[in-house]
């Protein structure tokens, strides 16, 4: 039987972090879902964006992605 098909995005098993389906802008890399601050709240209300940081410790991109 196949596991749910969110069960199945995540990797490693038990790694307990969520592969996105976004990139980091800056360099490509994997990006992780933050909390988002109050004024990204209020954008939502217009534009649903959610807020992300990239997963490459070389890389410092924390920002807002469109949700399609």
């Amino acid at each position: 039987m196949n596991a749910h098909p969110v069960v199945e995005r995540y990797l490693p098993e038990g790694a307990g972090y969520f592969i996105s389906e976004h990139e980091c802008p800056r360099c490509g890399s994997s990006v992780i879902r933050v909390p988002r601050r109050l004024v990204d709240l209020l954008i939502s209300k217009f534009i649903m964006v959610h807020r992300y940081r990239c997963h490459s410790m070389d890389c410092d991109w924390e920002g807002n992605l469109r949700v399609l």
